[in-house]
């Protein structure tokens, strides 16, 4: 019975190595499964939090144009009413008013305030305008440029450098220009005010197969986690109190979002923060 003997270990062994074979590949298979369940779960969360924060920002933005609306009415009123009241003051005999110069300074502050109050209203507007119809071929980097031209006599006063990490092989977008390059003006802002001065900007674009990135890093100090989380939150403001309404970049997130992109942030290998705003290339 030798051979029988042998034969029947063979066949134990082969056995019990395609059992632990068969134990092996479902632990795999059943591993994998549980990993892209959870990674399906994950992304499922992303999206039903990025959905939840667009209901919230539609919301809020629809309450701001509101708000806006109603305020400008008698913003425009007092803004007419002080101008009509320094016309009136030109007329009037000087020998017979004592602090003639008293009323034009508090006419202009008037006029001033107005203006200010009228710059954050119509910001606020921002949230519920439309940007449909207004898309046309876009070239970024030249985009780009036209911003920083903008800013370039601030930066020189504040002793800031903006280095530029350009890619000259961009395609063309079709996007709303005047939208997205109010969005850089926001970031940029923002940078110079974290920066505050001697620092630098360094804004690179980049191709990611169907995504157009712009880049904007700071060499200012970052922020926190917590606050990472919070800023593009309306009304939500690092600044000091009166420098600052806390609106810039959540009309920044809302022009992003209704032109078909992202927009994230996150502190730098090397300090400061990073703004990146990836953009659809149209097929």
């Amino acid at each position: 019975l030798a051979d029988f003997y042998r034969a029947r270990q063979r066949d134990h062994l082969i056995i019990a190595c395609a059992a632990l074979l068969i134990l092996a590949v479902s632990t795999f298979l059943v591993r994998s499964m549980m990993n892209k369940v959870e990674g399906a779960d994950q992304q499922r969360m992303l999206l039903y939090d990025r959905i939840r924060y667009s209901e919230k920002m539609a919301l809020i933005g629809r309450m701001a144009a509101n708000v806006a609306h109603e305020i400008n009415n008698p913003l425009q009123i007092i803004g007419d009413q002080a101008g009509w009241l320094d016309e009136l003051l030109s007329e009037e005999d000087p020998t017979s008013l004592k602090n003639t110069e008293e009323y034009r300074t508090a006419f202009a502050k008037i006029k001033a305030q107005v203006k200010r109050a009228s710059t954050i209203t119509h910001r606020l507007l921002g949230f519920s305008r439309s940007t449909d119809g207004l898309k046309s071929p876009t070239k970024i980097n030249t985009l780009v440029e036209e911003t920083v031209s903008f800013l370039e006599k601030e930066a020189a006063n504040h002793r800031i450098a903006i280095r530029r990490n350009l890619n000259p092989d961009l395609p063309e977008i079709t996007t709303d220009a005047t939208q997205l390059q109010q969005v850089f003006l926001n970031i940029l802002n923002n940078a110079f005010d974290a920066i505050g001065n001697d620092g630098a900007v360094t804004i690179s674009t980049s191709l990611n197969g169907k995504q157009l990135a712009v880049e904007f890093a700071d060499s200012g100090p970052g922020l926190p986690e917590e606050v990472l989380k919070k800023v593009f939150e309306p009304f939500f403001t690092t600044k000091k109190a009166g420098s600052g309404t806390g609106i810039g970049l959540a009309i920044s997130y809302s022009i992003v979002e209704r032109l078909g992109g992202t927009i994230e942030v996150r502190n730098g290998k090397q300090g400061g923060c990073v703004f990146r705003v990836n953009l659809p290339v149209a097929a």
